[in-house]
């Protein structure tokens, strides 16, 4: 969700400065209360309502529903099963991806991402937190025979992979209670954790540890360990991972790598905070 939020912000500076440039003030307009609302969806680390949205952007209530109706009309916006809690839709969530995937920040992130590659001659990966899923977006290969497949933009279960099963253990832990209990726990394969104190007691350990791992839990024969991407507030915005087929190594070989994948995320932070400040 930082990610999305960061994207928007970038999105948003540039407005501002072209309207700067313009000299015209239309910070009361409904397309700025609409970003303003948009981005406080995307910001927001709990379920929100429209009443927290009036409340926190002093808008008229009147108003949030209205705009809040039209960006739900263009999936923007979406809303939970019972109409009351809102999150950021599906279009919107591509449209964060794209930016991801396009704009200037990547070719410095396929840089660090090979780097790694290189050096411990393992597929290297990123993904980000999607709603209630694991959304991969970002990949560098390595060059042998036997390879583990994912496709970019899959969307995979959080409990059963080694960023997503990071994210959980290191968001708030209200966070992780609603989500865990939307969640249906489904085994992907006979070592997934399909029972939600096993899973609890494992994310508890990851917290911990700073690391997680997949232990063929999402695919059997692959094994992965994953470390966080934060922003500059320590705010997990990335998972970035190394995974490799257990033919080839187990997932205490990977963890010998680990230290490594920890230095490539922190030179991942720093682009990424000078890239929030150029933004700026």
């Amino acid at each position: 969700m930082q990610a999305m939020t960061c994207c928007l912000q970038i999105y948003l500076n540039k407005q501002r400065r072209s309207r700067m440039s313009n000299n015209e003030s239309s910070s009361n307009s409904a397309l700025s209360r609409a970003f303003k609302i948009t981005e406080f969806i995307a910001s927001e680390t709990r379920p929100v309502t429209a009443v927290d949205i009036a409340l926190f952007l002093n808008l008229p209530k009147a108003s949030v529903h209205r705009i809040l109706s039209q960006l739900e009309e263009e999936d923007i916006i979406a809303r939970d099963l019972q109409g009351r809690f809102l999150s950021i839709g599906t279009r919107f969530k591509k449209m964060s991806l794209d930016v991801l995937s396009h704009f200037d920040g990547r070719a410095p992130r396929q840089m660090v991402l090979k780097e790694l590659t290189d050096e411990i001659q393992e597929t290297c990966n990123l993904s980000v937190l999607d709603g209630y899923e694991l959304l991969y977006f970002e990949r560098v290969e390595a060059n042998w025979p036997v390879m583990v497949n994912l496709k970019l933009g899959s969307r995979l279960p959080l409990h059963c992979t080694a960023s997503g099963k990071l994210f959980l253990a290191l968001m708030p832990r209200n966070k992780r209670k609603q989500i865990l209990s939307t969640l249906t726990l489904e085994p992907q394969t006979k070592h997934s954790i399909t029972n939600i104190d096993d899973l609890n007691k494992e994310l508890d350990e990851i917290g911990i540890r700073g690391i997680s791992i997949d232990n063929e839990e999402l695919i059997d024969g692959m094994v992965a360990i994953a470390v966080p991407v934060c922003d500059q507030d320590g705010n997990m915005i990335a998972g970035m991972a190394i995974h490799a087929p257990t033919l080839r190594l187990s997932v205490n070989d990977l963890l010998t790598k680990a230290g490594r994948l920890k230095l490539a995320a922190k030179k991942l932070e720093g682009l990424m905070t000078f890239q929030s400040q150029v933004a700026d």
